[in-house]
């Protein structure tokens, strides 16, 4: 996942919205959930050590979870369901 592209889904699914609808009007978007707001840099990501040690995960993960029910957009990734219509 060297190359991989963390801003591909803002920029398909809400910069160029109109552009993909126009160009797949055979699919809506259902929902679109942000998420990982802490977790992932926390982590380490894909490729470096983590940042806090493994005992203190439980924290991140509740101040995470926390941080996104105020401010939903806060997170570092989507998961967008696309349906056929």
């Amino acid at each position: 996942m060297k190359d991989a592209n963390n801003a591909l889904p803002w920029i398909i699914f809400f910069r160029d919205r109109r552009c993909f609808e126009k160009k797949l009007p055979f699919l809506k978007v259902r929902r679109v959930r942000h998420h990982t707001f802490l977790r992932y840099y926390a982590s380490g990501g894909l490729s470096h050590r983590p940042f806090i040690p493994g005992m203190l995960y439980p924290v991140v993960q509740l101040v995470d979870m926390l941080a996104l029910t105020v401010v939903r957009k806060l997170g570092s990734m989507m998961t967008i369901e696309v349906e056929r219509v």
